[in-house]
């Protein structure tokens, strides 16, 4: 139960963070990939009062459960329509899944994750075309 609320307590955070970016609608789901197996996770563990619960004291992951489940919908109308513009796609097996699962769960700095003494170093701010 623990696990279950921070993860939603995560997933409030950061639909905030990006409300107060001016990132709104269907855009914040281009900005949440990384929290798609938590949400999946809670919707397989969570009972119906809990679930109800987490969307009364996060209303950022109400917000984003709501979401998903509109673009679900919508992704599997258009699939049983035969209008997906991915229609043809194949299903990925499970361990490619599992890699991808890994890589959204992943540090965005990969430079940081596979050297821990990596240091970022700002970029010039001017291209080197506009020299005069």
């Amino acid at each position: 139960m623990q696990e279950i609320r921070q993860v939603a307590a995560a997933i409030d955070l950061r639909v905030r963070q990006l409300e107060a970016q001016g990132i709104k609608g269907p855009a914040i789901a281009d900005h949440m990939f990384g929290y798609m197996a938590g949400l999946q996770r809670i919707y397989d563990t969570a009972s119906d009062e809990t679930l109800i619960d987490l969307s009364r004291r996060y209303p950022g992951f109400h917000h984003y459960a709501t979401l998903m489940e509109a673009l679900s919908e919508k992704n599997q109308a258009m699939m049983e329509a035969g209008t997906h513009p991915h229609g043809d796609l194949p299903v990925l097996p499970e361990p490619i899944k599992l890699s991808l699962e890994s890589c959204w769960r992943a540090p965005p700095n990969w430079n940081a994750a596979i050297n821990p003494r990596w240091i970022p170093v700002a970029l010039p701010t001017t291209s080197m075309n506009s020299r005069g």
